[in-house]
């Protein structure tokens, strides 16, 4: 069975994010025995060049641990900050 790579250009860049009220990442060290964790924002990043259009994929590579100095991360969206929706409730 042949398996189906997922483009670039099809993830959700900054934008995508902050239009669901989410303004921060969460990156976490997958250094073996660091696991630092870490929010960063995302005007922090703009700071270092990150724009609206940027995906998280390019991200990763440029992020350091702060606590071991490896550059070994795994990114996602800070999800505490999405905003829900209301669950539409049946009347019958």
């Amino acid at each position: 069975m042949r398996q189906r790579s997922t483009s670039p250009e099809s993830l959700p860049d900054i934008a995508h994010y902050r239009s669901h009220g989410i303004n921060r990442i969460t990156a976490w060290c997958l250094t073996p025995f660091c696991f630092h964790q870490s929010k960063i924002t995302f005007e922090r990043l703009a700071r270092y060049g990150v724009r609206e259009t940027t995906k998280l994929l390019h991200i990763q590579p440029r992020l350091k641990c702060t606590k071991c100095g490896r550059q070994r991360a795994e990114l996602q969206p800070d999800w505490s900050q999405c905003i829900a929706s209301p669950v539409a409730r049946s009347s019958t």
